[in-house]
């Protein structure tokens, strides 16, 4: 529910849209070749109230999530978590607004949960080109591109594209959550 009222907030807010139908929350325009401008935007959207800034961790999701895992193991389910590329500003974002702690414990209790496939962290792919509205893999700072999904459903599916870098992704589980977390550093 608080989700559905932060969406119908949003949506009522001054936020522009892009062609491709994303929100541009915290930027007018992309500036062009100012890094640190684009950083401390970056900063602004993690801890603004109305995007990410009152993010708290939730034991109630996580029960949630166990639910989930619990029917689909009675029910003889297969079932395939993983985690979405961000793209490197973001990232530094997480950590800059002193989210990291957070974020890493997150990563640990959902691996008590179930494993997963971690796309998050640093690489070629999540290292795209800021600044650019020709970035390659990346919409935006958390929305990767349609080549990217198609990298992660190839994954998913057992499959090792060509020319994916070796680190672009991390099979995690409770014996190898905390390999998984320094791969952040």
């Amino acid at each position: 529910v608080d989700t559905v009222k932060k969406n119908v907030r949003a949506r009522e807010s001054s936020t522009t849209y892009f062609p491709n139908g994303m929100g541009d929350v915290y930027l007018t325009s992309y500036p062009e070749e100012d890094y640190w401008n684009y950083t401390k935007l970056v900063y602004e959207y993690m801890t603004r109230a109305d995007v990410y800034g009152d993010y708290a961790y939730s034991e109630e999701c996580f029960n949630d999530l166990i639910k989930i895992v619990t029917l689909c193991r009675e029910n003889n389910i297969e079932l395939v978590a993983y985690i979405s590329p961000i793209h490197v500003l973001m990232l530094e974002g997480i950590i800059a607004s002193g989210k990291g702690e957070v974020y890493e414990k997150w990563k640990r209790r959902l691996a008590e949960i179930v494993p997963y496939y971690d796309f998050s962290g640093y690489n070629v792919i999540t290292e795209d080109r800021y600044l650019s509205n020709e970035m390659y893999y990346f919409i935006d700072t958390s929305h990767c591109s349609p080549v990217v999904g198609e990298f992660i459903i190839k994954v998913l599916l057992g499959t090792r594209p060509s020319g994916l870098p070796e680190n672009f992704y991390m099979y995690v589980d409770s014996d190898n959550v905390d390999d998984n977390i320094a791969r952040l550093d």
